[in-house]
């Protein structure tokens, strides 16, 4: 059984014979939990981080030496690792310090990837902890094991496929996949931007399971307004079939000129449709430069899980990192 002090603090309990301390936790309000993760190539190369309504929460710095260019930002479902794939074709993994604070961990390269890298997202389908890459082209490359390839490293693939836009004059700004069979693309084109979902094959290839073997073109979302030069896409991973799928994008024609953008049931569509994506928030002052969004899970409803969970990282430190604004790093 369990007892509460007179001064309001559940500082103490009885099991039994034995006795605890258990401090009462308030979670933070959802208005201070970053769901949005966006990758900035402004000097100095951040991160900066949004609430579910797209309030501004705060931005960590990248690391400049091998991440200078950022193009596109991953993470895994419960966000204690993130991918951010820049310029010069690194991928580059950052993780959650013993302060849950972000700090960079290694990078490898992308060494096949042919043009420019627009694209990255994380592929843990049946254990595969693989990393997707795509570049402005088309091209769409899978790296088995990529999650945690050792650092400085170069690695090629002989997984790879193309897509093209279903339009002319669009250019692949970035990828997402769902942890299952599903991928979608974002085009961003001279007049509509296009959101382009692929059903993903597997077999087994040299000896290694659950392999893609190819991209199926299963619809193309047309964006009915143009939103300036859209450079990313992602979806909630605990929302199954149903959820929604965020843009980000910059420059855009009216205010706010750089935003993150809404296509409600985004995920549910697979036939072709034009949709006007809705406005979840303005970008803060400083993210001028956006290059990809990430919406990891976090937990915003159970304080047990807030306060720690075995299987991910703290909120509440994180939360409470995400507050400042940005922070001095070192290479």
């Amino acid at each position: 059984f369990f007892f509460q002090a007179e001064d309001g603090i559940r500082d103490h309990c009885v099991t039994g014979v034995q006795t605890c301390a258990l401090p009462i936790f308030t979670p933070p309000p959802p208005s201070q939990l970053p769901k949005f993760f966006v990758a900035d190539d402004k000097s100095p190369d951040a991160t900066f981080t949004y609430s579910a309504t797209g309030s501004s929460i705060g931005s960590w710095l990248l690391k400049d030496k091998y991440n200078k260019y950022p193009r596109d930002i991953a993470s895994n479902a419960d966000s204690s690792k993130l991918w951010v794939v820049d310029k010069n074709k690194s991928v580059n993994l950052y993780g959650l310090d013993a302060n849950g604070k972000y700090v960079w961990q290694s990078a490898w390269t992308a060494y096949s990837l042919g043009g420019e890298p627009e694209g990255v997202s994380y592929d843990n389908f049946n254990g595969t902890n693989a990393i997707w890459a795509a570049d402005r082209s088309g091209a769409v490359q899978w790296y088995n094991g990529g999650g945690s390839t050792a650092n400085n490293t170069k690695v090629k693939t002989d997984t790879r496929f193309s897509v093209r836009p279903t339009v002319s004059g669009a250019y692949l700004k970035g990828i997402v996949t769902d942890g299952n069979n599903n991928l979608w693309v974002v085009f961003d084109g001279s007049k509509n931007d296009l959101i382009q979902r692929y059903t993903i094959s597997r077999g087994t290839v040299n000896g290694v399971a659950n392999t893609p073997t190819g991209l199926t073109l299963v619809n193309t979302i047309t964006l009915g307004d143009k939103l300036g030069t859209v450079t990313g896409v992602t979806l909630d991973p605990t929302k199954g079939t149903t959820g929604d799928l965020w843009v980000v994008a910059a420059n855009g024609p009216s205010t706010p000129k750089n935003g993150i953008y809404a296509i409600t049931g985004g995920r549910s569509l697979t036939t072709n449709v034009t949709v006007t994506p809705k406005l979840v928030g303005a970008l803060a002052a400083t993210n001028t430069q956006p290059q990809g969004i990430a919406d990891p899970f976090v937990p915003q409803d159970d304080p047990l899980t807030l306060g720690g969970s075995s299987s991910g990282p703290d909120p509440l430190i994180r939360s409470e990192e995400h507050t400042s604004e940005l922070q001095s790093h070192s290479d």
